[in-house]
């Protein structure tokens, strides 16, 4: 029998606290579509989300849902770490889960399997987090949680499972079949030596409850939990499994010293009252009020531990019962804490244990850009490339992490007396399609409508050109002073009025820049998102070096569109009078 752990061994790292074991095989398969992963973070990392572990299991149907379940428990492993404090285990992964769900369905829907999602990248999930003194257990599909608890098993999933006209069960529930992710989640209180196994159904429908309690009952380390998966693999095997054989054990073994933290029933820290300067939240001084919104409010904020600065968001009283509001906040630490990159803002550093619900992102030294154009006027194209340059890589690293920032505007991009950018501002970010503001029965507008594009206003998908657009009309901003559809692009409620959006060429403000760079900025803000460059790269190329399709002399009616309809009204105008003339005769 061929053991397979799919996980890096090397994120392992097992603790006093907490061991765990695992075991997957292809059993007599010919391909193992089990995955399994384990991450136990040390304790003395200083910001700990507590132990996870999942299983998944893909459907035999499809050739490729072997690399749906290796997909999911990989990310849910590593991206609830990522998570931001605020949420608590069970609403960070739910989350977590909402977002691999989508881009399991992506990958099917742009896969030849698009018209047969039993074909596709689909995965039965169970996943348990050891936090806070809790266990959270998630489970979509068929795979099964169960309990250990003083020489007692209890099972804690139920097998999401349907039967046909003709009595055959079929699979009802997984990853990656429908858009609204159905979820079961629990939430229970974790004692001392509780051990939980997840596993899938090729084990579990091959041996019993009270065999697994035999194996488990008495494991007190690691190797003894690793010994007891095998075993209980090998007992499948025996009583005739014919599929894949998965099974983990994660066992809390001790205490957990690290403080407990309270909640709120909807998975958030409390939040804060209303906060002034002066005032101290764990350990940070408010030293200075940067912005403040209807929206929430920004804090320059001191350290007082470290000594560092750092920017603290806290929520405006007025949306604090907004539960999508407070997912928006959440979610920009999870997002900037995926990227890595010198011009995209960085997450703030919390030595200690976060009590009330606030964000922290670095303090970057700067004006913005809109203080910028408003202190200096338009810029010059020489500028204007050196930003757009800067800008385009913060984000190809957004984009590569499947991160649309969709709020893209002066006000959030932040510059210092060497002309170095940095990108501001996740919070109307989506991440592989996942709109944590959205709602089914409002349109969400993510950005500034001045920039947003007319995907957003049609409620069609965005994608990455949506990003080029906003980014080509704060070029065309910056450059001019103005926009190249005013405010009619906020008007357009269908195609009809789609089509009617015309570019206004920067040319018709006298300024000194080459047609071609005029035409590469239409180009990257086309009203239809088809229309528009493949590419960042490729618009960032066009406005640095000619594009032969563009070196040529524009007509008329785009150089000088009063002009053109001035002559137009003088030609119908003689056309009519010779009309006249001669019908007088």
């Amino acid at each position: 029998m061929q053991s397979m752990y799919k996980n890096n061994k090397d994120a392992l790292t097992m603790t006093a606290d907490v061991i765990a074991g695992f075991y997957t095989s292809r059993g007599n398969k010919a391909v193992n579509q089990d995955s399994v992963k384990c991450t136990i973070p040390a304790l003395t990392e200083s910001r700990s989300k507590g132990a996870v572990a999942a299983i998944a299991d893909g459907i035999s149907s499809s050739q490729v849902s072997q690399h749906a379940s290796d997909l999911a428990v990989m990310l849910f492993c590593d991206e609830y770490l990522r998570t931001s404090d605020v949420w608590s285990a069970a609403r960070a992964g739910t989350k977590v889960l909402e977002v691999i769900n989508l881009q399991l369905l992506a990958k099917t829907q742009h896969s030849q399997y698009q018209d047969n999602f039993d074909q596709g990248f689909v995965c039965t999930f169970a996943g348990v987090i050891l936090a806070n003194k809790k266990a959270n257990l998630f489970n979509c599909g068929d795979s099964s949680i169960f309990r250990i608890r003083n020489s007692k098993i209890s099972h804690f999933s139920q097998q999401h499972r349907a039967a046909d006209e003709y009595g055959q069960q079929y699979l009802s529930n997984a990853l990656g079949i429908r858009s609204n992710l159905q979820l079961d989640v629990q939430q229970i209180d974790l004692a001392i030596g509780d051990c939980f196994i997840l596993a899938t159904d090729g084990i579990t429908e091959f041996i019993s409850a009270e065999q697994l309690l035999g194996l488990f009952a008495n494991c007190e380390s690691e190797q003894q939990l690793q010994y007891a998966c095998q075993k209980a693999a090998e007992l499948a095997l025996a009583n005739a499994s014919d599929d894949n054989l998965s099974i983990v054990a994660i066992k809390q073994h001790a205490a957990d010293p690290r403080e407990t933290v309270e909640y709120t029933s909807d998975g958030f820290l409390p939040l804060p009252d209303a906060l002034s300067v002066g005032d101290i939240v764990d350990n940070f001084k408010l030293i200075n009020q940067l912005h403040k919104s209807d929206r929430s409010s920004l804090f320059e904020v001191h350290n007082t531990l470290t000594g560092a600065t750092a920017v603290m968001k806290v929520p405006s009283l007025s949306l604090q019962a907004e539960l999508y509001h407070l997912d928006e906040l959440a979610k920009e630490e999870w997002l900037i804490a995926k990227v890595d990159h010198p011009r995209v803002v960085n997450r703030g550093h919390c030595e200690t244990t976060r009590h009330v619900f606030y964000t922290l992102t670095e303090r970057v030294q700067g004006i913005t850009l809109r203080q910028w154009l408003n202190d200096n006027g338009h810029a010059n194209l020489q500028q204007v490339r050196a930003w757009l340059t800067q800008l385009v890589s913060a984000l190809g690293a957004l984009h590569s992490k499947g991160i649309l920032h969709q709020d893209i505007r002066p006000e959030n991009i932040m510059i210092d007396q060497y002309d170095n950018l940095v990108l501001l501002d996740l919070g109307s970010a989506s991440l592989h399609g996942q709109q944590f503001s959205k709602s089914d029965d409002v349109l969400h507008i993510p950005g500034d409508m001045l920039y947003s594009a007319p995907e957003y206003f049609l409620g069609y998908w965005p994608e990455l050109s949506s990003d080029m657009f906003a980014l080509a009309v704060m070029t065309y901003h910056a450059l001019s002073g103005t926009y190249p559809y005013d405010t009619s692009v906020a008007k357009v409620s269908n195609l009809k009025e789609l089509h009617r959006l015309q570019y206004k060429s920067l040319l018709h403000n006298n300024l000194q820049i080459p047609v071609w760079v005029d035409a590469a900025i239409n180009k990257a803000c086309k009203p239809d998102m088809q229309k528009r460059y493949l590419s960042l790269s490729e618009f960032l190329f066009d406005m640095h070096n000619p594009n032969p399709a563009y070196n040529r002399v524009l007509p008329l009616i785009e150089r000088n569109p009063v002009l053109f309809w001035q002559l137009v009204s003088a030609v119908l105008a003689l056309l009519l009078i010779i009309n006249w003339v001669s019908s007088s005769e």
